[in-house]
Parts: C-alpha cells; structure tokens; sequence
C-alpha cells in the first residue's frame, strides 16, 4: 500500500505537468530534494502539507492518497450484509 502512495503523488506530479522543483518552491520547500525523497525513497509528506499538495494537483487529499481497489475485495454492503 505504501508503494501505491507514493506512485499516486508521482503521478498525479506528472499528469499535472509540474518538474519536482517548482512542487519545492509552491510549497515552500528549500529544494526538490524533499519531493524526489517522497517519490523514490519511500519518505511521506508531513501531514501538514496534504492539503496543499492536493490543491496544487488539483485533487483531494483522498483522491492523493487513494489506491485502487482490489476487484476481487467484496464489502459487506455488496455482500448483502446489513
């Protein structure tokens, strides 16, 4: 899951055409050392920072973080389950 994370900051970072370097300076970071090491290297962005990087990729916080689901995953409500 954690994989999945950090490819969905990357790709939402490509699919919104920004360099890894002006993610730094919209948000405030000394360099874009910090937004490569969340990208490769497994490290998260500081809570704190969620929002904003949502916002600068035009999603949601939840829409950042999601992972696909797994297809074969049924919940209880599609179970039948009440």
């Amino acid at each position: 899951m954690e994989v999945q994370i950090i490819n969905q900051i990357k790709e939402k970072r490509l699919i919104a055409g920004f360099t890894q370097a002006y993610v730094a300076t919209k948000l405030g970071l000394k360099n874009k050392s910090t937004v490569a090491k969340w990208e490769t290297n497994g490290r998260f962005p500081r809570v704190e920072l969620l929002p904003k990087i949502a916002t600068l990729y035009g999603c949601t916080v939840d829409e950042l973080l999601a992972t696909p689901c797994d297809p074969q995953v049924t919940t209880h409500h599609e179970a039948g389950a009440v």
